[in-house]
């Protein structure tokens, strides 16, 4: 170990010397840290041997976009079974939602909330942009299924497990901390170790953005699903699930979807599409999107 006297002497070299060693321990830290989430996204990972598979379109929705793909499925199901219609907005006034029809009792309980907040506002209609509210509310399970299915870690993972990756370089952090404070009080130039100091804070911030939404399993699954779709698809809600009601509209016939509606969830933040007819949502924090080869991949959230 380190004797404290040896470390205390350390803030005490000029400049060139201890950015010498700044540089070295930025770069053991940068071993370390990639090393370590490395470990943590393998343990996110379902235990070896398992291969989790998803048939519930909600489900896969929450795994390609989040909670805002889940609405745009619900969406689809309720509006093209003629239980909710959707009622375009004129001049300034935006669409609504309103309740033509009971909702039946095996319906799925994600769908439910949509109806039940729909039928709250009776014949006012319920607004598109009131549903990121009601889907950020009745996502709790979902996150946790697929947390513990291994394919999608919940928010309070990718958390903690970002800080943890990162645990090396807020030593580094400290130690050029210390010695900034000791700069500044001899009246010394400081430039290059507060340059050095934000390097560091822009690499935290790449580390932490590696562990991303979906987990190498989920990653494959989803690429997997979108890979299995033919030419000729089956206009289904698992379609809306794995690109959007933009991206599944563009090749299958919803004849109750109409582009209002769909520029509407675009400018509420609901659906996005890409360039390259990948539909992606965004789920609070953003989405992480790309799409290559064949198909598209990578659109979770």
């Amino acid at each position: 170990m380190t004797h404290p006297l040896i470390l205390a002497s350390v803030f005490d070299w000029r400049g060139p010397q201890f950015l010498a060693f700044y540089g070295v321990i930025f770069l053991i830290a940068l071993i370390w840290s990639l090393q370590r989430r490395g470990r943590l996204l393998r343990s996110l990972n379902p235990p070896p041997g398992t291969s989790p598979t998803l048939a519930d379109p909600i489900e896969i929705a929450y795994l390609a976009g989040g909670s805002s793909r889940c609405i745009e499925v619900a969406l689809v199901n309720l509006i093209e079974q003629n239980i909710l219609s959707w009622r375009p907005g004129r001049l300034l006034k935006k669409g609504t939602l309103t309740v033509i029809a009971d909702l039946p009792s095996d319906a799925h309980w994600f769908e439910r909330q949509i109806y039940t907040a729909a039928l709250a506002e009776k014949d006012i209609g319920l607004p598109l942009r009131d549903l990121v509210s009601v889907a950020h509310r009745s996502t709790a399970p979902l996150e946790g299924r697929l947390a513990s299915l291994g394919l999608r870690p919940t928010a309070s993972e990718l958390s903690g497990k970002g800080t943890s990756a990162n645990l090396p370089f807020f030593v580094v952090l400290i130690i050029g901390a210390i010695k900034l404070a000791v700069g500044l009080s001899r009246d010394k130039p400081v430039g290059f170790l507060i340059a050095s100091l934000i390097i560091t804070a822009i690499v935290m911030v790449i580390i932490k953005s590696g562990i991303k939404k979906l987990t190498p399993a989920g990653q494959s699954l989803l690429d997997q699903m979108r890979a299995g779709r033919d030419s000729t698809p089956d206009p289904g809600l698992a379609n809306v699930a794995l690109f959007g009601i933009a991206g599944a509209t563009a090749y299958s016939s919803m004849p109750a979807i109409t582009p209002n509606m769909i520029n509407e969830l675009k400018s509420t933040g609901i659906s996005h599409t890409n360039n390259s007819g990948c539909s992606t949502s965004s789920d609070g924090g953003g989405s992480d999107s790309g799409c290559g080869g064949g198909g598209c991949g990578g659109c979770g959230d």
